[in-house]
């Protein structure tokens, strides 16, 4: 904390120390701060954002594989940040690495800074796309329940008599011959 002196009327000197301004606003966010200086955010189902401070760039990446629900979920985060005036439009372009996007964001900008800026426009994004969160895992546990426990409609018992002990186009038994190869003329 920074230590400033004012001088008092009647010649003396009083310490005073420098107030840091309380914070207008903040984020819960699952994310980490890399070795290089980078905030990577871990906070959707689909993607991870790295915003680079260094580079004042903001680069999404697709968790598992790319699909067109990713590049959907990327092409959103991307709109969003353009709508809210953090994002350079013309600078969104598909990344290095597969299914990446990035964008880049000012350097400097009036009465914020840009990277803090971008952080809280990414979390308030987070923060709408926690309703699809929501559905994607009631609908993952529906259809698990349904699977494991089906109700009387989706089910039948076990009927030994309606099952023949032989079914199928493949014979097993003595057809086979050693190694598993199949033999029509034993």
């Amino acid at each position: 904390m920074a230590v400033t002196f004012k001088v008092v009327p009647g010649g003396g000197v009083a310490e005073e120390e420098e107030k840091t301004p309380a914070p207008q606003a903040s984020v819960d966010l699952i994310a980490r701060k890399t070795l290089d200086g980078n905030f990577a955010i871990f906070d959707h189902l689909d993607i991870d954002v790295v915003v680079m401070p260094e580079k004042n760039k903001v680069l999404v990446l697709p968790k598992k594989e790319m699909t067109e629900a990713v590049y959907e979920i990327s092409n959103r985060l991307f709109d969003y940040m353009r709508k809210q005036g953090v994002i350079l439009p013309d600078s969104v372009q598909g990344g290095n690495v597969y299914g990446s996007l990035e964008g880049k964001y000012v350097a400097e900008g009036v009465g914020a800074d840009s990277t803090q800026a971008v952080i809280y426009t990414i979390s308030k994004f987070m923060e709408s796309e926690k309703p699809y969160f929501m559905w994607n895992a009631a609908h993952k546990a529906e259809e698990e329940e349904r699977l494991t426990s089906p109700d009387e409609r989706s089910s039948t018992e076990y009927d030994p008599d309606l099952h023949e002990p032989k079914k199928g186009s493949v014979p097993t038994g003595p057809t086979y011959r050693y190694g598993g190869t199949y033999s029509i003329y034993e």
